[in-house]
């Protein structure tokens, strides 16, 4: 009883979110993604735009300081005045009031009577949107880096500059990406991403953040996605935090309904993508290579969280038609052989017939074959109603005409009544067949070497 006491009462899983119920994302369709894609890369645009734009107003507001013009309501003149007094960043607006009233005026505070003539702050927003990045600017990098690299969320914001490495491979660039994610038994995953696409991206994140980096708390001033807060007192530069992770941040989740708003998108989140990315992987390649390009420890990761119904179903049903074509493999002995080196990619397996494509293999309307199995009558497909045949095919036509002789072949072991009631009309329907092949096309079919197994 005692022990039974100790066994109750002895805690059961006590990792942190035991009881937390978890189920796969919702993926995004590939139309969403493409759309996302579009849409970030525009506004990556917009912001190398709106920063050589800032360069430009500093360049002319510098020409007319030096000229003597202390008309601050000038944007370009208010905004260099503005540098060259405070280098790397720009103050409060209370502290510019008390430093210089002048300017203060143009940007922050107008005086009543001035604006009766028209005249309105600029607003230090403005100043700011020229020299330093925001949460809302990062958007659209931290989407493409996700959607390049397919990563983790959390490891993708955590991200450091130390953990980025351009390097040339062979004559060609690209960027190495170590990533840090929490529950991966490695220390690091690496991802190797092509510079052509990447390292644009990176090279504006650095430029666009490099004011704000110099006056950041060393903890963080090393984090890629770094930005300095619209709101606020603080002056310094920020990330992307929260307890439960970055990915969860507030600042991140506003900044990203904003972006969906803008765009008129579905709305979604950051968790969604690297899902997306492994499903589609999967359709393509096999579950198998998206587990590889995911870089998972172990496939049941993949299989369990990263694939979709939709590509479960048809994994399922490929390994289900696999099967079938093993097991018609044996049951003719290796006569019907859908094997890469007995037929081409591109012809179809299901024809029990090597060059001919099959409508409805599963009901096949020759004697003595079943419903719902594949069809196994080897060399009967000329005269089937079901076969479809391509003369343009040079392959497809050389597989006729050594089934053609073949059958020629097989009057010298079969029973004559047999071959005249079996293989005459297929023999008849062969010839009107190889009849219409182009001349061209038959010369190019006899130059393959091509042959097929015996009939009878």
């Amino acid at each position: 009883m005692e022990a039974k006491n100790v066994l109750r009462d002895f805690p059961r899983n006590t990792h942190s979110g035991a009881h937390r119920f978890a189920s796969r994302k919702v993926l995004l369709n590939a139309d969403m993604l493409k759309e996302i894609m579009r849409c970030a890369h525009e506004e990556v645009h917009e912001i190398r735009e709106r920063f050589a734009e800032g360069r430009r107003l500093i360049r002319s507001g510098m020409a007319k300081l030096h000229a003597g013009s202390t008309n601050y309501f000038e944007l370009d003149v208010a905004l260099a005045a503005a540098v060259q007094k405070y280098k790397e960043t720009l103050p409060s607006g209370e502290q510019l009031v008390r430093d210089w009233p002048e300017l203060a005026k143009a940007v922050y505070r107008t005086p009543p009577h001035l604006r009766r003539r028209g005249l309105k702050p600029h607003g230090l927003t403005t100043l700011c949107k020229y020299r330093y990045a925001t949460a809302r600017d990062m958007v659209p990098f931290v989407l493409l880096l996700a959607i390049e690299g397919g990563f983790n969320p959390e490891a993708l914001l955590n991200l450091s500059l130390d953990d980025i490495h351009q390097e040339t491979i062979l004559g060609e660039r690209r960027v190495r990406i170590s990533a840090r994610k929490g529950r991966a038994h490695n220390e690091n995953y690496t991802k190797v991403l092509d510079y052509e696409v990447v390292g644009p991206l990176i090279d504006l994140i650095l430029d666009i953040t490099k004011h704000i980096r110099k006056v950041t708390p060393p903890t963080i001033s090393r984090q890629l996605f770094l930005y300095r807060p619209v709101w606020g007192s603080s002056l310094k530069g920020t990330i992307f935090k929260s307890s439960s992770g970055p990915s969860h941040s507030g600042s991140l989740t506003h900044a990203l309904d904003d972006f969906v708003r803008r765009w008129s998108l579905s709305r979604f989140c950051l968790a969604q993508i690297r899902p997306t990315l492994a499903d589609l992987i999967s359709l393509q390649h096999g579950s198998l290579i998206a587990s590889q390009a995911l870089r998972h420890q172990s496939y049941n990761t993949t299989e369990g969280h990263y694939v979709g119904s939709a590509t479960r179903q048809r994994e399922e049903e490929i390994l289900g038609t696999a099967v079938e074509h093993l097991e018609r493999y044996v049951a003719t002995v290796g006569t019907i052989d859908v094997r890469p080196r007995a037929r081409a990619p591109y012809h179809d397996k299901g024809a029990s017939t090597p060059g001919f494509v099959c409508l409805d293999p599963y009901d096949s309307p020759i004697s003595g074959q079943r419903k719902y199995r594949l069809c196994r009558a080897y060399g009967h497909c000329p005269g089937c109603q079901h076969a479809v045949a391509d003369p343009s095919d040079p392959l497809a036509v050389a597989f006729w005409l050594s089934l053609d002789r073949r059958i020629n072949e097989a009057q010298e072991m079969l029973d004559a009544r047999a071959w005249l009631d079996v293989w005459s009309p297929i023999s008849t329907s062969l010839s009107g067949l190889l009849a219409v092949v182009p001349e061209e096309v038959i010369e190019a079919a006899r130059e393959l070497d091509v042959t097929v197994p015996q009939v009878g």
